[in-house]
């Protein structure tokens, strides 16, 4: 007679969420479906908050949440913030972690669509 397994059953239906991925953030913390996220890790002056997020762990998953970056006028020193509502697209997931990123942020008045590399520092602004 075979021994009853000792792991609980899993509901038709359901899939397990142990899938890995990560994006690292500008510390190189690998971060789980992140809330926030800073995508200036040289100044600190722009990131994304409020993440809410879908399909994380497979290829590709999105989120929606805020964007916000500092302005420069009249100065990077004396500019204000401002914020905005973005989607927030990552793929290439390979081993265990996303390596690129897009934020659509139509309402922006800074470029309306942003490409980055995800490496282990964190994000890398491509465009």
């Amino acid at each position: 007679m075979r021994e009853p397994s000792r792991q609980p059953p899993t509901r038709v239906g359901t899939r397990p969420s142990t899938r890995p991925a990560a994006i690292a953030d500008c510390g190189g913390q690998a971060l789980d479906r992140p809330e926030r996220l800073l995508v200036a890790c040289g100044d600190g002056k722009a990131g994304l908050l409020g993440l809410s997020w879908s399909g994380w762990g497979e290829p590709t998953a999105r989120a929606t949440g805020r964007g916000w970056h500092v302005t420069c006028e009249p100065s990077c020193a004396e500019g204000r913030e401002v914020r905005y509502p973005v989607t927030v697209t990552v793929g290439g997931l390979a081993g265990g972690r996303y390596t690129t990123m897009r934020v659509d942020a139509p309402q922006s008045a800074d470029d309306p669509v942003r490409s980055y590399s995800l490496d282990t520092l964190g994000p890398t602004r491509r465009n």
